[in-house]
């Protein structure tokens, strides 16, 4: 089954901050790399990653911001986490049980991420093998997007100032200052096989104060976003994010999966489904996150949705959900409906 490699857009935001702060015409980027204008606003939506690693690379070269990976990341908060894996980390009571609960369910952040926790000698290397990259953008965005992580989780229990004995890359590339500042006396190695950081073994054992080892119930399967699915559904989960700007086409989605949209047609009638099929799933699954949004007013929805006015999207919500979107907002307000 093909996998189409997605991030939260959560992590894009850095970015757009960084280049809007510096006056790049932001909207006009993201349109280009093909990602939704109003990233900012939906930060759970799932986005393409190498419509990201695009949006990224060339907004780098274009500024000539030659530390973008590092300057990108280092505002990273684990608030910025996908709240399932936020509760599930701050249940753990030991950086040992936050760093493993990460990797547990660490595709709530990146579907392509793999990583895990090796003994060497007295110390502990935590590694990730970083995404597949289009050829030609930087590997370290991606590079530093790990490390930042990794490095925030065991401050999270060791402090502010921790910092690890070792940060390794997979790609070579020179270190800031910026960068060298904060890590201390931290060894930067090039070249090697995996991105990690070593720790001393004995730290994985350390407990922030108060700790509690309390684990929540954790909505994975609610929240896990594209991956071994079949492509129709890795479609649909893509796409949500677009219905702001305009109605979401099928040449979008060939450039999602990287291949022509008769090849893509082929493999959705191979699953049984239509793009068609894949847009009105969509569209409906959109319209119930929205009009869980009791500000959001009913026709401000249907214009979004690509509805010429809010009798027909209410007609059609009825059709599918077999409720007025009023009375899906009601049940969603009086908590007969779960809002997502």
């Amino acid at each position: 089954m093909p996998h189409l490699p997605a991030t939260r857009a959560a992590h894009v935001i850095g970015f757009v901050e960084l280049l809007r702060e510096i006056g790049t015409p932001v909207e006009r980027e993201l349109t280009r790399s093909k990602l939704p204008s109003l990233i900012e606003e939906i930060p759970d939506a799932w986005m393409c990653s190498a419509f990201v690693m695009d949006f990224v690379g060339r907004s780098a070269r274009q500024e000539g911001i030659e530390d973008i990976g590092w300057l990108g990341v280092k505002n990273f908060r684990l608030s910025q986490l996908d709240r399932g894996l936020l509760a599930a980390l701050s249940g753990a009571s030991t950086v040992q049980g936050r760093l493993r609960r990460f990797f547990e369910l660490m595709k709530l952040e990146d579907n392509s991420l793999s990583g895990g926790i090796i003994p060497e000698g007295e110390s502990m290397r935590v590694w990730f093998n970083s995404i597949r990259i289009p050829e030609g953008e930087p590997l370290e965005v991606s590079e530093w997007f790990q490390v930042g992580i990794l490095v925030e989780i065991v401050r999270s229990v060791l402090g502010p100032a921790w910092c690890p004995e070792e940060i390794a890359f997979q790609s070579e590339f020179p270190v800031c200052d910026d960068a060298l500042q904060e890590f201390g006396n931290a060894r930067f190695r090039f070249g090697s096989a995996a991105t990690s950081i070593v720790l001393p073994r004995f730290q994985l054992a350390m407990s922030p104060p108060a700790a509690t080892a309390q684990r929540p119930d954790v909505p994975v399967a609610l929240r896990a976003g594209p991956g071994t699915e079949d492509i129709s559904i890795q479609i649909r989960k893509l796409i949500s994010a677009y219905w702001g700007d305009a109605v979401p086409t099928v040449e979008l989605a060939a450039d999602m999966a990287g291949t022509s949209v008769r090849t893509l047609q082929r493999r959705l009638d191979h699953e049984g489904a239509t793009f068609s099929d894949i847009l009105q799933a969509s569209r409906f699954e959109r319209a119930q996150q929205m009009l869980a949004d009791p500000k959001a007013r009913i026709v401000d929805i249907a214009f979004a949705l690509g509805y010429e006015d809010s009798s027909n999207f209410a007609r059609a919500f009825r059709r599918v959900t077999g409720v007025s979107p009023r009375g899906f907002r009601q049940a969603v307000s009086d908590g007969v409906i779960a809002a997502e």
